[in-house]
């Protein structure tokens, strides 16, 4: 879609030049911030982070509650997420 048609549908619509390189500097401070966590967690670019938690989710009591304490607390932080627990990172 181009920015034109984008602006038509939204006439209010905030445009950004996109920026890579700070992007992916930003994506490696919030990864190193979810090893809170688990102390498996790499970048996913373009805009995700993996978090392996097979060895932590007891410390939070389960997975369920790990994935929230991890989506209430990027909030605090005013950071939008989509979450998702599965036995394999692509299920995920």
């Amino acid at each position: 879609m181009t920015i034109a048609h984008a602006q038509s549908l939204v006439p209010n619509l905030n445009i950004h030049d996109a920026m890579p390189v700070e992007d992916e500097a930003w994506l490696v401070r919030l990864a190193l911030w979810c090893t809170r966590s688990s102390p498996l967690v790499t970048p996913d670019p373009p805009n995700g982070v993996f978090i392996d938690i097979a060895g932590s989710a007891h410390l939070f009591k389960g997975e369920a509650a790990l994935l929230q304490d991890l989506k209430t607390r990027l909030t605090a932080e005013r950071i939008q997420t989509r979450a998702a627990v599965a036995d394999t990172p692509g299920c995920a």
